[in-house]
């Protein structure tokens, strides 16, 4: 959890900072599945508290995505 930190608004969501591959200790940048995968959420969840994202799985290293609360 220390990846995460709870919403300000108090809704049940945290925020995740996307992480490059330096940050990550992956050869490549965060994805949408990696983030998905990793906290044990679905995608859908991730979009629907990110509507600026669309249909898309284009994300960078230091944009905040909201997602709900993490299974893992």
């Amino acid at each position: 959890m220390s990846l995460v930190t709870p919403c300000p608004n108090g809704a049940n969501c945290y925020i995740y900072v996307v992480r490059g591959a330096a940050q990550n200790g992956s050869p490549i940048d965060d994805t949408l599945d990696g983030i998905a995968g990793y906290f044990g959420v679905d995608i859908a969840a991730i979009r629907a508290l990110n509507p600026s994202l669309g249909d898309g799985s284009s994300i960078t290293p230091g944009q905040q995505l909201l997602i709900p609360p993490p299974t893992r």
